[in-house]
């Protein structure tokens, strides 16, 4: 394989994780709030995917000069606004549980 088949295989990887990892996280972050585990880097990783996907949205609007946002942003927009609510949610449940709160329901 060539430099660019390899170069055309990393930016298709890349787009399935992009695309991915909210779903990912979104069933990590129920999973920790169930249990009332805390995981710092989680609203971290799902601040860096908004704003990369937001990063993109602006330069293709620089670039391109459409204000359009495409299909798979329009998707992955929710998931990764999802993500970050609920990886929020999940280490406050877990804050609450360390602190002798009780724990809000999973529902």
């Amino acid at each position: 394989m060539g430099f660019s088949e390899m170069l055309l295989l990393g930016v298709v990887a890349l787009m399935v994780a992009w695309l991915v990892a909210p779903i990912v996280g979104i069933m990590r972050a129920r999973m920790r709030r169930a249990r009332g585990t805390h995981s710092p880097g989680a609203p971290i990783l799902a601040g860096v995917s908004l704003g990369l996907l937001l990063l993109a949205w602006i330069f293709k609007w620089l670039l391109q000069h459409d204000p359009g946002i495409s299909k798979v942003a329009l998707l992955n927009l929710p998931l990764n606004v999802a993500w970050l609510w609920l990886a929020l949610r999940a280490n406050r449940a877990a804050n609450e549980k360390l602190a002798g709160a009780p724990a809000p329901s999973t529902r």
